[in-house]
């Protein structure tokens, strides 16, 4: 995860790297170049539009396999769009995602799903059915980030569901 105050320098070298990587044709260090943007970007609440450029520019590097690094391409491509004003895209995007990321039994492409569900969602119930499974989900995999992103928002989507006993 970025530290407080690097978000700057990681969008620049994430994105140099993403122009490298493509230049080469290595697919996936330009996705993880362009997951590494898009983080940087959401993390300090910057608009998605140059994430969703990037995100998008390296799905299409990507072969049409259903792989782990493209699933979580995808999730993040839907997070960046719904901070970008595109609920409804987001949502599809965001929805498939989630679903491809079930199948495939990756933990690490079900956490970015579920983060992106969380952000992209506008009901209360559910935000917090993705905040559960995510908290319990990041619990399992010693995750701190998405433990503390599950329960920060569980107790968001409670207090607006006036849900005050847990």
């Amino acid at each position: 995860r970025l530290w407080v105050g690097l978000d700057g320098p990681s969008r620049e070298l994430s994105r140099e790297a993403f122009t490298l990587a493509s230049a080469v044709g290595a697919a996936d260090v330009a996705a993880e170049a362009a997951l590494l943007f898009e983080l940087a970007t959401h993390l300090p609440g910057l608009p998605g539009g140059p994430a969703v450029e990037l995100l998008s520019r390296a799905v299409d590097l990507m072969d049409d396999r259903m792989t782990p690094l493209r699933v979580r391409l995808q999730a993040s491509l839907g997070r960046a769009l719904a901070i970008e004003g595109e609920s409804d895209l987001a949502g599809e995007v965001i929805d498939v995602a989630l679903s491809q990321a079930r199948q495939s039994g990756d933990v690490d492409a079900l956490l970015v799903g579920l983060e992106a569900v969380i952000t992209a969602a506008d009901d209360p119930t559910r935000i917090l059915d993705a905040a559960r499974e995510l908290e319990a989900t990041a619990r399992r995999a010693d995750d701190l980030w998405g433990t503390l992103y599950g329960s920060h928002n569980r107790c968001r989507a409670q207090i607006a569901l006036g849900d005050l006993d847990d």
